[in-house]
């Protein structure tokens, strides 16, 4: 049998266009130049420490050394160094979140959604253990200080945006909200429930933020204030207060922590002469004495948030004193001729972030207010700055930290 010619003229079934060689140099040309620049801008530019819109430190360069590379350290330490200073970060994430949302139609991205008009972190699983563990630091609480000492207890759990937004919603996935007020409902029978829910809506809080706005708060801060009065206690925050703005474009944390802008929004406060007038005094800086702090407005170092503007930010223990007339001295006996002798006034409130804005609006009703974060404090050592006795109490949490709240310090 002879041998198969080859046919050394069979045509190219891909040939190629003389345009085509040169296009492909053109393109190896362009890579090749990109990742030079990323390279000369890591040689060339200063490595940022702090990201302003995720509000957290940057990863820092590691320091190479023979062990480092043998244990991988080196490696994996490089890695998170390079993408916390990769060029244009932050636009980059941006449309990661865009073609997350909108090209691939996903409802959300990283757990992060925008919904009317809104962004909010999904939270969809009830976490029971949780919610047993903040009941339980709560009991703790009660057990050591409050049992034996007359104060008169009380709990409210703050509703997050996600209620509102299952309300308008139905088909919008959340946490049952309905089992964990049952959950703690059972667990905290010693203390009063104060629903607030129907006093807010939505809109009550910022769209770019886990936050509520402090112009919105006053009808709850009227239902927690009546609630918390006996007959002879009782008050009212029915005064007029001054609305004036803080900030005319905030943005809040979820913008950083998304990856994504939506337009900025004011924020607000509100302020009278009692509010003015009032001390705030705090066992970690005792710089700060004033309700409001416009410090934390232009700040822009670590852990910055214009929502610290409330307080001056997270804080163990905050004491502020009613330096105006006393609310409770204020008030006139029953013929209206002379003021009434009444006992000053004391509310001692076991709290999170959410507190830092309606505290101030408490002021209405007591003339010394005790805010204590145990996130920042272990609750064994609160014998040595408070006594309790005669006072009322209120656990005002968010249900973002009844579904996680491992931040709660555990008693020595």
């Amino acid at each position: 049998m002879k041998p198969k010619k080859t046919d050394n003229h069979k045509p190219d079934i891909h040939p190629q266009t003389t345009w085509q060689k040169p296009l492909q140099l053109l393109m190896l040309a362009v890579l090749f130049l990109c990742w030079l620049s990323v390279g000369l801008y890591y040689f060339i530019s200063e490595p940022k420490d702090y990201s302003s819109a995720e509000r957290r430190r940057l990863a820092a360069a590691p320091v190479l050394t023979f062990s480092s590379i043998k244990n991988g350290f080196y490696l994996s330490s490089m890695e998170n160094y390079v993408k916390d200073q990769f060029p244009a970060r932050d636009s980059f994430r941006n449309v990661k979140t865009a073609s997350s949302l909108y090209g691939f139609l996903r409802l959300q991205d990283n757990g992060y959604a925008i919904r009317d008009g809104h962004l909010t972190l999904m939270d969809m699983t009830l976490n029971d253990a949780s919610v047993t563990y903040a009941c339980t630091q709560m009991q703790y609480l009660y057990d050591t200080y409050l049992a034996d000492s007359g104060c008169r207890v009380y709990y409210c759990i703050i509703p997050d945006k996600n209620y509102y937004l299952q309300l308008t919603d139905p088909s919008y996935p959340t946490l049952d909200y309905e089992a964990m007020d049952i959950q703690i409902h059972e667990l905290l029978d010693f203390a009063s429930p104060i629903n607030i829910s129907d006093d807010l809506t939505l809109s009550s809080f910022f769209q770019t933020d886990t936050h509520w706005k402090q112009e919105i708060l006053v009808p709850a801060a009227d239902t927690i204030l009546s609630a918390m009065s006996a007959e002879d206690r009782l008050t009212s925050s029915t005064e007029e207060y001054r609305v004036e703005t803080a900030l005319d474009s905030f943005h809040g944390v979820l913008c950083g922590n998304m990856g994504w802008n939506i337009p900025s929004e004011p924020m607000h406060y509100l302020t009278n002469d009692r509010i003015r007038s009032a001390e705030a005094s705090h066992l970690e800086n005792r710089d700060c004495n004033t309700v409001y702090d416009p410090y934390y407005l232009t700040y822009d170092g670590p852990g910055a948030d214009p929502y610290s503007f409330f307080l001056s930010g997270s804080s163990a223990f905050i004491t502020i004193k009613n330096t105006a007339a006393s609310p409770a001295a204020s008030e006139t006996s029953a013929a209206g001729e002379q003021p009434s002798i009444m006992q000053s006034r004391e509310l001692i409130v076991f709290r999170d972030s959410f507190g830092s804005s309606i505290a101030p609006l408490f002021l209405a009703g007591y003339d010394q207010i005790t805010l204590i974060d145990t996130r920042y404090i272990n609750p064994s050592l609160l014998g040595d700055y408070i006594t309790f006795t005669d006072q009322d109490v209120l656990f005002l949490y968010s249900t973002l930290l009844i579904n996680s709240s491992y931040s709660l310090k555990a008693p020595l």
